[in-house]
């Protein structure tokens, strides 16, 4: 699902995403990121891009490998989907902002059942708008639904200024 505002002359395109989960087919799979690369595309780069949901990947505790995509402050361990997720994310130029900031293992877990937890649901941005995000979190007594946390980042709105159109993929000015 895609929203789209416009808040003192900036442009913001606001992307909630829920992707496939384990037991799916790798086809579903390629779809799924097919479609998001091409929502992501269509956005210019003059604009504010904001990926968030549910992405049941697991990016990790450290970076290895995706520095500058990944802060290196995440949690567990990283799996396929999490490399497909920050695969995703250095293609698009995004950075995951849940991994930026040091925080307490309360503040990183977005989803827990059970004894189980873990993080999957995730806020990316734009590596150049990472600048006017002051934090990421994910608030441990507020869920969304039973099992997975809200997860929150504060942007600097007044830090916003218009930026000149870039090319982007596929784009030429």
């Amino acid at each position: 699902m895609g929203l789209k505002f416009v808040k003192d002359k900036t442009v913001w395109h606001i992307i909630s995403a829920y992707a496939p989960q384990q037991g799916c087919s790798e086809e579903e799979k390629e779809e799924f990121r097919g479609k998001l690369v091409g929502y992501i595309e269509r956005v210019p780069r003059s604009e504010l891009l904001v990926l968030s949901g549910d992405m049941n990947a697991h990016v990790g505790e450290s970076s290895d490998g995706f520095e500058g995509i990944h802060g290196g402050r995440g949690f567990g361990r990283r799996n396929k989907e999490g490399y497909r997720l920050l695969e995703l994310a250095e293609a698009m130029n995004l950075v995951v902002l849940n991994t930026q900031y040091e925080k307490k293992r309360s503040h990183l877990v977005t989803y827990k059942s059970g004894q189980n937890e873990t993080q999957i649901d995730y806020v990316l941005v734009r590596k150049e708008d990472k600048k006017i995000i002051r934090d990421c979190k994910a608030i441990p007594n507020e869920s969304v639904v039973a099992q997975h946390k809200l997860v929150v980042a504060d942007f600097r709105l007044k830090a916003i200024r218009k930026r000149k159109a870039q090319p982007g993929i596929g784009e030429s000015y």
